[in-house]
């Protein structure tokens, strides 16, 4: 698919540093000069960022970027890229928010030690998933691209569903813990689980605390991003942490979808709620608990793909011939403690376990959703970047291929597009350097392509659906006001959809 923009070939390279070469105290500052340059033609390159071990009380992170890669030995091979091999990693899933980048990490490179300046909840999350003795390889979006080169990003961005897909394990980080948020985990891990004791639960004062307390982790800011719709659904496995605490989404999932469903049905928990003197002043504790980003997350991860191997793994039968893994003996501090967490093994064992892995890979489920219905429907989670209000949700949609563009190539791959006539999904442009008017256009055009075809009547649907961003005037640009397209430029766009309809 063909995108064209008014960006300048200038936008191509990486933009020239400015501010400060130096902190207060002397040390270098970590600028977009000093990335390594990540080949943006070459097929599956990334950067990873190698966290070194350090003790609890030590504050500074250190860190070194080290080039990656998302092929295997074999792919690599077939596609004749560098030489770099495939290390295992972990993918870090965190919330960026709006909060100012005055907190750092260190990053090492060619013997000088670098300032880098990050959030702070970015510092607190590696800072706890650091190893005290083995470093630990991670990817972070926020070091490990470029943010500040357009033509770098859309490519990783491209690249995203696959980036999370092939990390070892998805760090979920919620934030610093507090007694609320013990509570919950502890909660889950020792009593919701256990559900043969499910119905006192739902139905005794003496749990009020601890359902409050759940509620109150379902609301951290996490659970409203976009993006950690794809870095969920998409991670071979995934590990809450909040502090030091630890818990498997998996377990967390089962979690919210009970508490849901008791609520939704029979308002029960809220019932228990009134019953108890420090909660009865409001009369429906839990009522819009069903719409609250946790549970709509829950919820999205469960549809968006048909999973036929899992489906059979949990099944009886599968479960009676499964050999019983060896589990290790639960630590004192259980809520440190996660069972599907295999932190603790070296670098040297994740990579030998990859390479005996790599040979019995699966695949994962088709998805089942597309992007026009998971645009409209998932509003409710927030983007910092207005254009992944679309771009965030093209790994996961089952009708699109998300495609960087290439500012320099003034026409589409010919063969892909003539392959495209037969198959479902369709590429679609990743292009940062567009104004976020042009984005929403693009998906207006893209939804009404798909949509002539099967019914013309609904083909103009999307434009009166509530998805689009509440963006400021930069400039000449307009701003946009949120829920419907009113912003003058779309109008634009009405001449290419008639066209499309004609």
């Amino acid at each position: 698919m063909a995108t064209t923009s008014n960006t300048s070939k200038a936008d191509d390279k990486p933009p020239a540093d400015t501010g400060p070469e130096k902190t207060k105290d002397g040390r270098p500052i970590f600028k977009t000069s000093h990335y390594n340059k990540v080949p943006v033609k070459e097929r599956g390159a990334i950067r990873i960022l190698k966290v070194h071990p350090g003790a609890p009380e030590q504050t500074e992170v250190q860190c070194e970027l080290i080039p990656g890669t998302i092929l295997s030995d074999k792919d690599r091979l077939q596609h004749e890229t560098s030489d770099v091999q495939f290390k295992p990693y972990d993918a870090l899933s965190w919330c960026w928010g709006k909060a100012p980048s005055d907190s750092w990490i260190s990053i090492l490179k060619d013997e000088t030690s670098y300032v880098k300046y990050v959030q702070p909840r970015l510092v607190a999350a590696l800072r706890a998933l650091r190893h005290g003795t083995y470093a630990r390889h991670f990817w972070v979006d926020a070091v490990c691209i470029n943010q500040e080169y357009k033509a770098e990003k859309n490519v990783q961005v491209q690249m995203m569903a696959e980036i999370y897909g092939r990390a070892e394990c998805v760090r979920i980080w919620l934030g610093d813990s507090d007694p609320s948020s013990d509570l919950a985990i502890l909660f889950i891990k020792q009593q919701i689980l256990q559900l043969q004791h499910f119905d006192d639960l739902s139905s005794s004062t003496a749990s009020s605390d601890k359902w409050r307390a759940l509620l109150e982790l379902m609301q951290r800011d996490w659970f409203s991003r976009r993006w950690v719709i794809q870095e969920v659904t998409l991670a071979k496995k995934a590990i809450i942490h909040c502090g030091k605490a630890k818990l498997a989404w998996t377990k967390f999932a089962i979690a919210v979808e009970l508490f849901v469903e008791v609520e939704t049905a029979t308002h029960r928990l809220s019932e228990v709620m009134k019953q108890d003197a420090k909660y009865h002043h409001v009369p429906r504790w839990f009522e819009y608990i069903s719409q609250l980003g946790a549970s709509l997350l829950v919820d999205a991860t469960g549809r968006l793909f048909r999973d036929y191997d899992y489906i059979q793994e949990k099944s009886p039968q599968a479960k009676k011939s499964a050999k019983q893994p060896n589990i290790p003996r639960k630590p004192k501090d259980e809520l440190c403690y996660e069972s599907e967490d295999d932190e603790v093994m070296s670098p040297q064992e994740r990579a030998n376990r990859y390479n005996q892995e790599s040979q019995h890979a699966k695949t994962k489920g088709q998805p089942l959703l597309t992007l026009e219905y998971l645009v409209s429907n998932m509003s409710i989670f927030d983007v910092t970047n207005p254009h992944d209000s679309v771009y965030a949700l093209l790994g996961i949609a089952k009708d699109t291929t998300p495609t960087a563009v290439n500012k320099k190539l003034a026409v589409t791959d010919h063969t892909q597009s003539a392959l495209e006539m037969f198959t479902v999904k369709k590429q679609y442009p990743v292009d940062y350097q567009a104004s976020y008017i042009d984005v929403c256009k693009e998906f207006i055009q893209f939804c009404v392509r798909r949509n002539v075809p099967r019914d013309p009547s609904r083909a103009l649907d999307v434009i009166c659906r509530p998805w689009a961003i509440e963006t400021e005037e930069k400039g000449n640009e307009p701003a946009c006001l949120p829920g419907y397209l009113d912003c003058p430029r779309l109008l634009m766009a009405w001449s290419s959809v008639r066209e499309l309809m004609e």
